[in-house]
């Protein structure tokens, strides 16, 4: 498994429970529409991985 480090550029909080955010995109990075990714924060020196869904185009 790869990891890679990007840049938060944006955030949207909808509601209490519910916000969206948008992330650079390393070059390398491609994907198929409808797929996912694993993100994940750093807390104490582990990853802690979410699963979220890809809604862009993959271009």
């Amino acid at each position: 498994m790869a990891f890679s480090t990007v840049k938060v550029l944006t955030t949207h909080h909808w509601n209490k429970g519910l916000f969206s955010f948008s992330v650079s995109r390393p070059a390398s990075f491609r994907f198929v529409s409808g797929q996912f990714v694993m993100i994940g924060l750093m807390v104490n020196d582990k990853p802690l991985m979410r699963a979220y869904s890809m809604a862009s185009p993959f271009w």
